[in-house]
């Protein structure tokens, strides 16, 4: 059996890539179009909780303070990779604020372009879906 991260599936980042804001943001609700497909599958309660623990603050100090040399890699080499997504000059200087501010908001942009960076660079096998686009069949 060969485990993979269904959030990995290259269609699906592009397609979440290409959706509009107000399908990731609307009225408050966050992640609104994942919640509007859960629609019918989990109870209500849960597609729209708002209870969920926020673990930011002791994450956001640790991925400084441990992880400055690794996000200093990502977010001052190998631009090229997501030049065409991201706007350089405005990540290095949310790099900078979040290296003596790690709760800045900007941490969690820092991190989703550092995921970004390195989903562009896996090879196509760890990819969700195969490299001809087909979902690869399970076996046990």
């Amino acid at each position: 059996m060969e485990r993979r991260h269904p959030f990995w599936d290259k269609r699906l980042v592009e397609f979440c890539l290409a959706l509009p804001p107000t399908q990731k943001f609307h009225h408050g609700w966050d992640r609104v179009g994942i919640r509007r497909a859960m629609a019918n599958i989990i109870p209500k309660e849960i597609q729209w909780r708002v209870s969920k623990a926020s673990l930011s603050a002791g994450f956001n100090h640790r991925m400084v303070t441990f992880g400055q040399t690794f996000l200093n890699n990502y977010t001052h080499n190998n631009l090229e990779i997501i030049e065409k997504y991201v706007d350089i000059p405005t990540l290095q200087k949310a790099f900078e604020i979040i290296c003596h501010q790690p709760d800045h908001e900007y941490a969690v942009a820092v991190w989703s372009t550092v995921i970004l960076s390195l989903w562009l660079t896996m090879p196509t096998e760890t990819w969700g879906a195969s490299s001809n686009g087909s979902i690869p069949s399970v076996r046990g």
